[in-house]
């Protein structure tokens, strides 16, 4: 699952090869690259058809030794 808030860059390629995406990237590939550390603190939530909700936040976790993003996500969609 990819939380695209977290996604810092993506790059695309197209072509049938290129050695360091495997062997069968025959139309293409994608890199993405995410952050090791968000660049801010945020919520948010968005709301969609058919009852759709998503909720996304993202904070940072700070110990003694160790410093890392935490994401945090939920999303819920009711049966029609």
């Amino acid at each position: 699952m990819l939380i695209p808030e977290l996604a810092e860059s993506i790059r695309y390629r197209k072509g049938p090869y290129h050695p360091d995406s495997g062997d069968f990237s025959v139309a293409g590939s994608a890199s993405i690259n995410l952050f090791t550390r968000p660049p801010e603190e945020f919520v948010t939530l968005g709301v969609g058809e058919h009852s759709y909700g998503r909720l996304v936040g993202i904070t940072r976790v700070t110990s003694a030794t160790h410093r890392a993003a935490m994401p945090a996500g939920a999303s819920a969609q009711k049966d029609c």
